[in-house]
């Protein structure tokens, strides 16, 4: 092969890859901008709007897009176009569902690996939490809250399960914006935490645990917003 064509092959292989990186770069400003509450859920999305605050050409947002529509943060709309997720009580429900059978599982897993290093990663974060939530830190303390959860698969290295939780993380991380500064103020999410830690030391039973922590997380939602049913 010509040096022609070696170097043509290059540069199609260069600008596939920094295709590939903007679309990337986009999805994850759009995701962290959906997870931290700047775009709000059942909010309308437009293409040129999005381009210009991010300083993106339409092409690497339009596949942003597409990615997060299978992540489930982004819904289309045909004819009408692209918003932020909408949802149902019922589907946050689901979603605690799903968290609960994954957490619990991984949580097992993890225990049984490293039961003491478990317990140390856990005790950190919950210490850190009580420091964000004295200063009323919000967003600091949703940090710590998703890093609680997700700590669970620490030592269980099963990497399809974690990217399957990743994904419904999300939502639930955009989820949580909207009911942080009323669970940080009446200490009801570190107060969940701590009995959960409570309960691997005291080798309880963390079904029951876990499971209030998460009905909690529900019920909050149907006390204090309207969602559309």
């Amino acid at each position: 092969m010509s040096n022609f064509f070696r170097l043509s092959n290059g540069i199609k292989r260069l600008n596939i890859m920094s295709k590939d990186y903007l679309s990337v770069k986009a999805a994850d400003m759009i995701r962290s901008s959906i997870i931290n509450g700047d775009l709000q859920i059942g909010e309308s999305l437009s293409e040129h709007k999005i381009s210009k605050k991010f300083n993106l050409s339409k092409t690497p947002v339009r596949e942003a897009l597409s990615i997060l529509v299978y992540e489930g943060l982004i819904q289309k709309h045909s004819r009408r176009g692209s918003f932020v997720f909408e949802i149902t009580i019922n589907e946050i429900e689901e979603i605690a569902e799903y968290r609960f059978i994954l957490e619990l599982y991984a949580l097992r897993k993890s225990l049984e690996i490293n039961k003491k290093g478990m317990i140390e990663v856990l005790y950190k974060n919950i210490t850190e939490q009580k420091k964000a939530s004295k200063q009323k830190d919000y967003n600091k303390f949703l940090i710590l809250d998703t890093e609680f959860h997700k700590s669970f698969f620490k030592y269980f290295e099963n990497i399809t399960v974690l990217n399957s939780y990743n994904i419904i993380l999300n939502k639930s991380q955009a989820l949580r914006v909207k009911t942080l500064k009323d669970s940080v103020d009446n200490g009801s999410s570190l107060k969940g935490h701590i009995n959960i830690l409570k309960a691997i030391k005291e080798n309880k039973i963390l079904d029951e645990t876990l499971s209030k922590h998460l009905v909690d997380w529900v019920a909050r939602y149907r006390s204090n917003y309207k969602i559309r049913f």
